[in-house]
């Protein structure tokens, strides 16, 4: 009895499956799926299928996630063990397809945690890249007494305030500013002006948000480490804190505080000398007038106590002379009076 021509075998359904869906499954390509987790993965390579599961509600399904390695590294490489154990991850498919049992396969291009933004990764990253290296046990750079030059590195189209400018009626010798499109310029800057500058600042222009980031990266972090003079951050957060703050030696909210600050700075090193001059002078010329005082006494005691010893070898020397010469004489004289004895 043959087969009715609405029965198909399992084979006959999942052919007649992918032959619906195959010039459809180009509709998947780009989209993401959210709330992945991992529940095994090849130790040995990364290019082979990673097993994952999403759950909603009571539905619980399974599917097999095609990676490759480096992408699965680039996840991996900021989370800590216990971490990417309980991590749900975004994956981005690129392609997807069925098997002969039912199993759907995704190719993914990409993969992500969910919920975790460009932000808490770039975070995540150069804490990691910083606590390896011990830059959060660093000893931070000290502003000098007296700031006579600043080079304020800010972004590329950045605009300087007229708040940071008035820095150059404060400072005596010199203020200059660079604008810098990549990371490395302004770590480029930081390393090679170590001698023709009190200090540096970065700082960004007003609504170039975009380029907040830019200040946050390895080589800034490398060249602020390295520098042998302070770097201040002046980058005009206002809710978000960046994370170069934790490592600048000096920071400021905003490129006005800055200056404000700076003025500060300098006055109140400048009245400090006013009060040595005006109060702390007179008391060191007083208390070093004291001190040569009695050292003169002291040398001059010590003078005359060296004078009369002088005088006391003196008279003992010639004592001694003396005493030689009585000696001389009467034995000059014993001779004589032994002659004179012998002859009568």
């Amino acid at each position: 009895m043959g087969v009715k021509p609405n029965t198909l075998t399992l084979d006959g359904l999942y052919e007649k499956i992918t032959d619906v869906l195959d010039d459809k499954l180009d509709f998947f390509e780009g989209l993401t799926i959210s709330g992945i987790s991992i529940i095994h993965k090849d130790t040995d390579s990364w290019n082979g299928f990673l097993s994952g599961t999403a759950k909603t509600g009571d539905k619980d399904g399974k599917i097999n996630i095609q990676i490759k390695k480096t992408l699965m590294e680039s996840v991996l490489s900021n989370l800590l063990p216990h971490q990417s154990c309980s991590a749900k991850y975004d994956v981005v498919i690129k392609s997807l397809y069925i098997n002969r049992w039912g199993s759907v396969t995704i190719i993914a291009s990409g993969i992500r945690e969910t919920g975790i933004s460009d932000r808490q990764l770039l975070i995540r990253r150069l804490e990691k890249y910083c606590s390896t290296k011990g830059y959060f046990e660093k000893e931070k750079n000290v502003l000098p007494k007296l700031i006579t030059s600043v080079l304020a590195l800010t972004s590329e189209h950045s605009n300087i305030s007229g708040d940071l400018l008035k820095l150059n009626d404060q400072l005596s010798s010199k203020f200059q500013h660079e604008n810098c499109s990549t990371s490395q310029q302004v770590a480029d800057y930081i390393n090679d002006n170590q001698q023709g500058f009190d200090l540096l600042v970065l700082y960004r222009g007003g609504h170039e948000d975009e380029a907040m980031n830019m200040f946050s990266n390895e080589v800034i972090i490398d060249a602020i480490i390295n520098s042998a003079i302070p770097v201040c951050v002046a980058l005009g957060h206002e809710s978000d804190r960046p994370f170069i703050y934790k490592l600048a030696d000096y920071e400021s909210a905003t490129p006005s505080a800055f200056a404000g600050e700076i003025k500060s700075h300098n006055d109140n090193t400048c009245n400090e000398f006013k009060d040595i001059l005006n109060k702390g002078l007179p008391e060191t010329l007083v208390s070093l007038r004291e001190h040569f005082q009695s050292r003169i006494s002291s040398l001059h005691d010590e003078i005359e106590s060296l004078a009369t010893q002088a005088i006391v070898n003196n008279k003992v020397e010639e004592s001694n002379n003396k005493a030689e010469k009585y000696k001389l004489l009467a034995f000059v004289m014993v001779i004589i009076f032994c002659v004179y004895f012998y002859f009568n």
